[in-house]
């Protein structure tokens, strides 16, 4: 358990200077919602829904929906904000970082969780970075693959 209590500080960014330059939401937010045994990662607000089908993609804007974030190291639950009491739970398969290519190829690790959740209707891959919060879900019945964007709002940009 304190392994996980330095992971989380680190991706918060209470330890890396290198971290402490993204908005911080962590421990300033007043929260009524919080899970027993678990700590808020940060609140996220969706910024578009890709739809992806036979090569060719979709997107749609989301307006106002967020999600507050929350890890106990061994699973992440997301609380829509407009429904404080319903959350979809995701089991953590990797805490060591997510890859990221940029323009040119390159390939480089930044700090980050990544999860899943598997269920009959849907399978759902979560990756959650200081800065940003990736959902792909994939239904077993249907050739279209859903990605919604979210990005993390700092303190003052939270509804409460």
């Amino acid at each position: 358990m304190a392994c996980y209590r330095v992971l989380l500080l680190l991706f918060l960014g209470l330890v890396s200077p290198q971290l402490q330059s993204a908005p911080s939401v962590a421990l300033v937010v007043d929260d009524r919602v919080k899970p027993d045994g678990f700590d808020l990662m940060g609140v996220y607000r969706v910024e578009s829904m890709v739809r992806v089908r036979e090569g060719k993609s979709t997107s749609s804007e989301l307006s106002d929906t967020q999600y507050r974030v929350y890890s106990n190291g061994q699973e992440i639950r997301l609380y829509q904000t407009a429904v404080a009491d319903s959350y979809h739970s995701y089991q953590i398969y990797r805490s060591d970082g997510i890859s990221e290519q940029d323009s040119r190829g390159n390939i480089s690790i930044k700090p980050g969780i990544q999860a899943r959740l598997s269920s009959i209707q849907t399978v759902k891959q979560l990756s959650v970075t200081q800065s940003q919060l990736t959902i792909t879900q994939f239904p077993p019945i249907s050739d279209t693959v859903v990605i919604t964007y979210a990005k993390r709002l700092a303190a003052a940009e939270v509804k409460r």
